[in-house]
Formats: C-alpha cells, structure tokens, sequence
C-alpha cells in the first residue's frame, strides 16, 4: 500500500504534467491555423510566440509566485 501511495504522490504528477507539456505545442499549432494563418512559416512563428507566452507565465511566473504564496501560508500556520 504504500508504494501504491509513493507511486500517486511522486512519480504520477510528474508524467502527467510531462504529457501535458508534450501536446501544448500541437494545440497552440492548431490554434495559430484556427486564426487563418496559411504559410506554414507564419504558423510555426505564431505558435512559437504562444508556446514562449504560455511557458513565461505558467512555468515560470506560476511556478515562483506560487511557491511563494505557500511559503508566506507555511510561514504564517507556524507562527
């Protein structure tokens, strides 16, 4: 039982979230065909920017602010 529950707890979410991060640059091409885009360059482009935006702000920006915000809750639960 309790490797089952390492198992949930450690190895899952990091394949999971490694899944997810392999099919964001399929959507985001899909996307930038969606806006009417034709020229394959202009696609790859579009999407390149979208894939970099989605990077900034979910891995880096979600990641440090987030960490913060549950060190400023830990920090203040153990007061």
């Amino acid at each position: 039982m309790k490797f089952i529950g390492s198992f949930l707890y450690g190895f899952l979410p990091a394949l999971v979230l490694k899944i997810f991060l392999l099919n964001v640059p399929k959507v985001v091409k899909i996307l930038s065909k969606l806006e009417g885009y034709i020229v394959l360059s202009t696609i790859k482009r579009r999407a390149a920017a979208k894939y970099y935006y989605f990077m900034l702000v979910n891995m880096f920006l979600g990641t440090v602010v987030t960490g913060k915000k549950f060190e400023e809750i830990n920090s203040f639960l153990h007061q």
